[in-house]
């Protein structure tokens, strides 16, 4: 019985992909984006009222997720999302600087205020996957100056908020 449920969960997500490919339309995906980036502007406010008006901090900051402990896992992987969707979107001139700057700044800002560390190594994995993929272009030095510069502020705004992580990301650890 654990088998065939297992099978059943893995199977399910090829399944949705499998459709997904099938029977979506450009303008559905473009839909998509456009509503998914309206949530990450809300989930920014809802992620700094918990911080700065609530007083959570920690793996309590949740945004749009709720503020219960490992709440920001689903804030990550929501993240995750949209930073890969913008950079190829960019990659690819589907996008301008206006979107993948303002998607950058949104969730570097989110990860630093609900203490996601992770994000900061996510970002430059997912910038080289999508070097693999599409090569050296001129907007991606461009993206990789506009990461570096966003990564490093927002590092800085999180060393301010959480001090005590100030030397989590040096050399030594």
């Amino acid at each position: 019985l654990s088998l065939i449920w297992g099978i059943r969960v893995v199977v399910r997500a090829f399944v949705f992909w499998f459709a997904c490919i099938l029977f979506l339309r450009k303008k559905d995906v473009v839909n998509m984006v456009q509503i998914l980036m309206c949530i990450l502007a809300i989930n920014a406010l809802a992620a700094s009222f918990q911080y700065f008006i609530q007083g959570y901090s920690f793996d309590y900051v949740g945004g749009l997720f709720g503020v219960e402990t490992g709440s920001n896992t689903e804030m990550n992987t929501f993240i995750v999302q949209m930073l890969i969707c913008a950079m190829t979107m960019f990659i690819y001139y589907k996008c301008g600087w206006k979107f993948i700057g303002l998607t950058i700044v949104l969730c570097v800002y989110i990860a630093a205020i609900s203490e996601l560390k992770v994000v900061f190594l996510e970002i430059p994995m997912i910038f080289f996957i999508l070097l693999l993929f599409s090569g050296w272009k001129r907007r991606s030095i461009l993206l990789l100056v506009a990461g570096g510069l966003a990564v490093y502020f927002s590092m800085m705004l999180f060393f301010i908020l959480y001090p005590d992580w100030a030397n989590f990301f040096n050399i030594e650890t």
